[in-house]
């Protein structure tokens, strides 16, 4: 019988179950004009010198500048000058949203001083140039609209769906979003806010800086997720290792790795959390407002993940092979199968946490007299402070890179000699399925 998903195990306390992206940050860039080299030959071949780059630049910047004032104008808002460092944009923006209802429209335009990639020595702090966009975009507010065009109900819970009148609907709509539609979207932006590309004849290249991907188990009741929430969180906290974490994001964990793991546990006004980090990428759960069971996969670079894609060889031919995700919006799809699957390697993951049943069978396993080849070879007993020690020296890291040796063993337990250690402790151990023999290491 294989393992049983807590969603099936618990399928009559939740309403539904949806997967879609979260949050996604999208940079665009211009190709000529992000990086030193392009922009000299872009003013070369315009016959603009160099040194003369601030005069060049900066009638693009006033023209941007002059095109907010007159959308603010248009729409009756006047443009907030940001002074702040830690200032939340996102909740200045619920804040003006509850004001004026949510519906279609420009909300809010304010103006602020912030770190940006520029050219040196030709910096300039006048000038906005190499103008770098940024589009922030949330899937649940985007399937809120989808589910408003279908007729179909639903609660919007801050960045969840609470309730969905029709949850396999809901679910075929978050997995249709097209990258080609949010590429025409996002062009729109460009020259509603960045009237300037017509003029330097140059066209936004959109890429994909950040990216969320969602699970959202929502229960009927708070009291349903919370009777099981405590002891997921707790087990995640202790048990979760680095091997762990790189199995839930698709990877494996060898020596030459250099990056960042961890986990992390947070309280939060939405609920409890835990984080599991790898480098540039993560996967938490949380209890969104007590009665969801939220898990999220996070990457910082989608180049993080890997998958089987055309890579063009370096004399052009084209071969298929695994290779790093691209950056490119087109990834969103891809990406999307990818952040899934991670999310259901961590359900899996939690599912077994919830079912006794797989622990106890595990115990009564390793307790019990095993027959071998005319011979008897006694259980394990967790009380006993000798095999206590056996557990303990078994588990020290140093066996898990290079693996268990008589020698190394007899190293902490004289008392055994080679056949003893050899034919009694570790075929003790193999035939309780604890260990496995290797040949040649």
């Amino acid at each position: 019988m294989g393992l049983v998903l807590l969603t099936e195990r618990h399928a009559k306390q939740i309403a539904g179950v949806l997967s879609c992206y979260d949050r996604v940050i999208v940079q665009g860039t211009l190709p000529v004009f992000c990086y030193a080299e392009g922009m000299a030959a872009y003013l070369t071949k315009r016959r603009i010198r160099i040194f003369d780059f601030t005069q060049f630049a900066k009638p693009l910047t006033d023209a941007i500048k002059a095109n907010a004032e007159e959308l603010a104008a248009a729409n009756g808002l006047k443009i907030d000058y940001v002074r702040k460092k830690n200032f939340r944009k996102e909740d200045k923006v619920k804040a003006v949203l509850k004001e004026r209802g949510t519906h279609p429209g420009l909300v809010w335009i304010f103006s602020a001083l912030e770190p940006c990639t520029t050219y040196q020595p030709w910096h300039d702090k006048t000038t906005w140039c190499p103008f770098r966009l940024q589009f922030y975009g949330h899937g649940h507010h985007w399937l809120a609209r989808q589910l408003d065009g279908k007729k179909i109900s639903y609660s919007l819970l801050d960045h969840a769906c609470a309730a969905i009148g029709d949850w396999a609907a809901a679910q075929a709509l978050g997995d249709s979003w097209d990258p080609s539609r949010l590429h025409r979207k996002l062009d729109e932006f460009a020259d509603r806010y960045c009237p300037i590309l017509k003029q330097i004849e140059e066209s936004y290249h959109w890429s994909l800086d950040q990216a969320e991907y969602a699970t959202d188990i929502v229960f009927h009741r708070q009291a349903d997720l919370q009777a099981i929430y405590g002891n997921l969180i707790r087990t995640a906290i202790h048990t979760v290792k680095p091997d762990d974490i790189a199995t839930f994001l698709g990877k494996k964990l060898n020596g030459n790795y250099q990056d960042e793991m961890g986990n992390r546990y947070n309280v939060r006004i939405e609920g409890t959390r835990v984080r599991h980090s790898m480098g540039m990428a993560s996967i938490k759960m949380y209890d969104q407002f007590g009665h969801i069971l939220r898990i999220e996969t996070t990457a910082k670079d989608v180049s993080f993940f890997k998958h089987y894609r055309e890579v063009e060889q370096r004399h052009g031919e084209p071969v298929m092979k695994f290779a790093p995700m691209k950056k490119t919006i087109y990834s969103l799809g891809a990406l999307r199968e990818l952040l899934s699957a991670a999310n259901r390697r961590y359900l899996e993951f939690l599912s077994a946490i919830d079912d006794p049943s797989n622990g106890i069978d595990k115990l009564n396993k390793i307790t019990r007299t095993v027959h071998e080849e005319a011979r008897s070879y006694r259980g394990f007993n967790f009380f006993d402070p000798n095999d206590e020690a056996l557990f303990l020296a078994l588990a020290r890291g140093e066996f898990t890179i290079g693996g268990v040796k008589n020698k190394a063993l007899r190293a902490r337990f004289p008392q055994y000699n080679s056949g003893q250690m050899s034919r009694g402790v570790l075929r003790r151990f193999r035939t309780h399925g604890l260990i496995k023999k290797a040949n040649h290491c």
